[in-house]
């Protein structure tokens, strides 16, 4: 679960997406790419995006391999 603590509503219209930011050359990532919001879901269509304060789900599993 993230949270908007900005002020300007998340929407995939907007392009808004979840994902790990690369600060340095050859960084794992902790996903395959973006993970999109769907203007379908979590009330979008009633408040026209996720505001401030709102909280959004995105689901995927996190796998990883035990470095020993």
């Amino acid at each position: 679960m993230v949270r908007n603590e900005r002020d300007l509503s998340w929407t995939g219209a907007e392009d808004y997406k979840f994902g790990q930011k690369e600060y340095l050359a050859g960084e794992v990532l902790f996903g395959p790419g973006r993970y999109l919001i769907d203007d379908t879901q979590n009330e979008i269509p009633v408040y026209g995006g996720i505001f401030r304060g709102q909280p959004m789900v995105f689901e995927f599993d996190l796998v990883y391999e035990s470095v020993a």
